[in-house]
């Protein structure tokens, strides 16, 4: 059963391991561009129309799997795509991508927009 805390998230999310224990929470915003962006909190993927009745279009979410695993290799840290309270994909930077029902939880949350 989902927390009250999952049930006030906005889905899809992006969640990065930022260290041990330390986790920054990005929103994900499907877009025009033609870029993928990954800055000021947002996650954005470009794949308008990424919603079929309310569900992500698989084709939407394959991009943004294969975005992150480029993410990651690049970056070295290890990230969670979170479609909702129970379906989440782990990406990791050796390029490994596991599809879970348990989200990450607990640890410091730190929202990935800037301050000022």
């Amino acid at each position: 059963m989902p927390t009250q805390e999952q049930e006030t998230l906005e889905y899809p999310h992006l969640i990065v391991r930022a260290r041990p224990s330390v986790y920054v929470r990005w929103k994900v915003e499907f877009v025009e561009k033609t870029e993928i962006i990954l800055a000021n909190g947002k996650f954005t993927p470009p794949f308008p129309n990424a919603f079929h009745e309310g569900v992500l279009k698989k084709e939407a979410l394959d991009l943004a799997i294969e975005a992150l695993i480029t993410i990651t290799r690049e970056s070295g840290y290890r990230m969670c795509f979170v479609l909702s309270p129970t379906k989440c994909f782990y990406v990791e930077p050796d390029g490994r991508v596991e599809e879970s029902s348990e989200p990450p939880s607990g640890g410091l949350q730190i929202d990935g927009t800037k301050k000022g």
